[in-house]
């Protein structure tokens, strides 16, 4: 028999051969308990040592490891998303109102509240000039339906925005949008307006409908008039299918209508340094 048992043995006829209360038997088992842990104890380190073999290391999670994950999903979800969902306004279709029809009561656009979009986004056609948008506008839609020509109020110094040029458009048969150029065609971009309730989507609008004018680059041929209010003086804008140039003009008659490209297409005269 060995130590460790006898000793085990021993103990136990000590602890039977008291007069036991519930409270003193339940100290002494658990002191004996408590030495059976450690004589085991002491028996598996004689036999096996009183070292653990070593485990591979593992790595403790950090607060970078989460965060990194929530980036990957969500570049992972935008991705996707970009692939199988459409972004922002889809324009289905679009039509000009022409000059002939250019009657803002008669079209009731005089009886709508409107919301106005700016041309200093981060959109890429505000940041080509407008007088290169125009080009654009040109090519794709056709001759503005407003020009300085058609404006009721003739500019003058005092007119703090001079409307140079308007495209009026209806897209998907029932929202009305104008394009409006408010600063001449050596600014950048172009301002949009629709009805107010469409406020919060102007940005998606002007992005879905002119995006088409940055991505490409053709263009159309045109000439009009330009005041610049700072300097009091007249100029025709000129595109002439190759280049951009401004010539200064006398005040012209408006009565006689929009300018001619062919009367500007040969000058070389250049907006002044």
């Amino acid at each position: 028999m060995s130590s460790v048992l006898l000793r085990f043995f021993l103990q136990m006829a000590f602890i039977l051969s008291l007069p036991l209360t519930s409270a003193s038997a339940q100290s002494l088992l658990s002191k004996m308990h408590w030495q059976r842990l450690i004589e085991n104890a002491n028996q598996s380190f004689a036999e096996k040592g009183s070292r653990m073999a070593p485990k591979d290391p593992e790595p403790l999670s950090a607060l970078s490891d989460s965060i990194r994950q929530v980036i990957h999903d969500l570049l992972n979800s935008f991705h996707e998303d970009s692939l199988t969902e459409p972004v922002g306004f889809v324009v289905s279709s679009w039509r000009l109102i022409a000059q002939t029809e250019a009657d803002w009561e008669r079209l009731g656009f005089h009886s709508l509240e409107w919301a106005f979009l700016g041309n200093t986004t981060l959109f890429r056609v505000d940041t080509l000039l407008t007088k290169d948008i125009r080009a654009r506008l040109e090519f794709h839609f056709g001759p503005p339906t407003v020009t300085l020509v058609e404006e009721e109020v003739l500019p003058d110094s005092t007119n703090e925005d001079i409307i140079q040029f308007e495209y009026w458009f209806v897209i998907n048969d029932s929202l009305p949008i104008v394009l409006i150029d408010v600063n001449g065609p050596w600014d950048r971009g172009v301002v949009m307006s629709v009805p107010s309730p469409y406020r919060e989507m102007l940005p998606d609008i002007k992005e879905a409908f002119l995006g088409q004018l940055a991505s490409s680059d053709e263009r159309m041929p045109f000439a009009d008039y330009y005041f610049n209010s700072e300097q009091e003086q007249w100029y025709v804008t000129v595109f002439d299918g190759a280049s951009f140039y401004d010539v200064r003009t006398e005040p012209p008659n408006l009565q006689l209508g929009r300018p001619r490209l062919g009367a500007y297409i040969s000058t070389t005269d250049k907006r002044p340094e």
